[in-house]
């Protein structure tokens, strides 16, 4: 069997670095439980690609709101859950929080 070609290795290592950039891309943030809800952003307009523009929206559009990022190409605000809906989360299965 004769040795992988330079161009194959090359685009095999291209390949699995576009899959890991889009894994990071789309992972979800992860948050401390019970202290951050999350919500669609209401103002936000288009597909959402750059965290620093949801995070200026979301700041914008509420006082309550304290960041926002983007996720499955949507902009979700991040506030602090009230205390009852972390009361209410752990009784049932949808939770807000991520």
């Amino acid at each position: 069997m004769a040795p992988a070609s330079p161009n194959n290795l090359s685009a095999a290592a291209t390949i699995i670095l576009l899959i890991v950039v889009i894994l990071l891309a789309t992972s979800e943030p992860v948050a401390v439980a019970g202290q951050t809800c999350r919500h669609l952003s209401g103002n936000y307009k288009g597909i959402c690609a750059y965290n620093l523009s949801c995070s200026l929206v979301c700041t914008d559009e509420s006082t309550e709101n304290t960041d926002g990022s983007c996720y499955l190409l949507r902009c979700w605000c991040y506030t602090k859950c009230p205390s009852d809906q972390i009361v209410a989360a752990a009784a049932s299965a949808p939770m807000i929080q991520p």
